[in-house]
Protein backbone atom coordinates (compact mmCIF):
# COMPACT_ATOMS: atom_id res chain seq x y z
CA UNK A 1 0.00 0.00 0.00
CA UNK A 2 1.78 3.44 -0.89
CA UNK A 3 2.27 6.48 1.50
CA UNK A 4 -0.95 8.67 2.02
CA UNK A 5 -0.62 12.44 3.65
CA UNK A 6 -2.07 10.29 6.97
CA UNK A 7 0.46 7.53 6.72
CA UNK A 8 2.28 7.41 10.72
CA UNK A 9 6.07 8.23 9.82
CA UNK A 10 8.71 7.46 11.66
CA UNK A 11 12.51 7.16 11.80
CA UNK A 12 14.21 3.73 12.57
CA UNK A 13 17.60 3.34 13.65
CA UNK A 14 18.79 -0.10 12.19
CA UNK A 15 22.54 -1.98 12.03
CA UNK A 16 22.47 -2.78 8.76
CA UNK A 17 23.22 -6.05 6.77
CA UNK A 18 27.30 -6.00 6.76
CA UNK A 19 28.28 -9.72 6.40
CA UNK A 20 26.64 -12.46 4.43
CA UNK A 21 25.98 -14.02 8.08
CA UNK A 22 24.18 -11.08 9.58
CA UNK A 23 20.57 -10.07 9.21
CA UNK A 24 19.44 -6.33 10.04
CA UNK A 25 18.65 -5.50 13.46
CA UNK A 26 16.08 -2.84 14.85
CA UNK A 27 18.27 -0.62 17.57
CA UNK A 28 15.54 1.86 17.92
CA UNK A 29 12.13 3.65 16.63
CA UNK A 30 12.05 7.12 16.96
CA UNK A 31 9.08 10.16 15.58
CA UNK A 32 11.48 12.98 14.66
CA UNK A 33 14.89 12.58 12.53
CA UNK A 34 16.63 14.75 14.55
CA UNK A 35 16.31 12.25 18.04
CA UNK A 36 16.98 9.28 15.55
CA UNK A 37 20.57 11.10 14.79
CA UNK A 38 20.97 12.09 18.43
CA UNK A 39 20.41 8.57 20.02
CA UNK A 40 21.77 6.35 17.19
CA UNK A 41 25.69 6.68 17.77
CA UNK A 42 24.55 5.76 21.67
CA UNK A 43 22.68 2.64 20.15
CA UNK A 44 25.80 1.79 17.94
CA UNK A 45 27.39 0.43 20.93
CA UNK A 46 25.38 -2.78 20.25
CA UNK A 47 26.67 -3.29 17.05
CA UNK A 48 30.25 -2.70 18.18
CA UNK A 49 30.22 -5.90 19.69
CA UNK A 50 31.76 -7.07 16.55
CA UNK A 51 33.86 -4.18 14.92
CA UNK A 52 34.40 -0.69 15.76
CA UNK A 53 33.82 0.44 11.97
CA UNK A 54 30.69 -0.58 11.67
CA UNK A 55 27.71 2.07 10.12
CA UNK A 56 24.39 2.53 11.64
CA UNK A 57 21.44 3.38 9.42
CA UNK A 58 18.30 5.77 10.17
CA UNK A 59 15.16 5.09 7.93
CA UNK A 60 12.85 7.21 7.22
CA UNK A 61 9.18 5.24 6.80
CA UNK A 62 5.71 6.59 6.03
CA UNK A 63 3.46 3.87 6.23
CA UNK A 64 4.97 0.54 4.75
CA UNK A 65 7.43 3.32 1.61
CA UNK A 66 11.14 3.65 3.29
CA UNK A 67 11.31 7.34 1.83
CA UNK A 68 15.27 8.58 2.67
CA UNK A 69 17.89 6.70 4.41
CA UNK A 70 20.75 8.39 6.37
CA UNK A 71 24.31 6.67 7.35
CA UNK A 72 26.39 7.35 10.11
CA UNK A 73 30.33 6.38 10.58
CA UNK A 74 31.94 6.88 13.55
CA UNK A 75 35.03 8.57 11.86
CA UNK A 76 33.04 10.57 9.03
CA UNK A 77 29.13 11.66 10.59
CA UNK A 78 26.58 11.71 9.07
CA UNK A 79 25.89 11.51 5.08
CA UNK A 80 22.41 11.42 3.37
CA UNK A 81 22.16 8.16 1.02
CA UNK A 82 18.53 8.33 -0.84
Amino acid sequence: MPATPHSARVFIVVDPVQDYEESLQILGVFGSLKAAQVSAPRLMKVAWRYEPYRTVEVQEWRGDTLVNTWTYHPDRGWQFTA
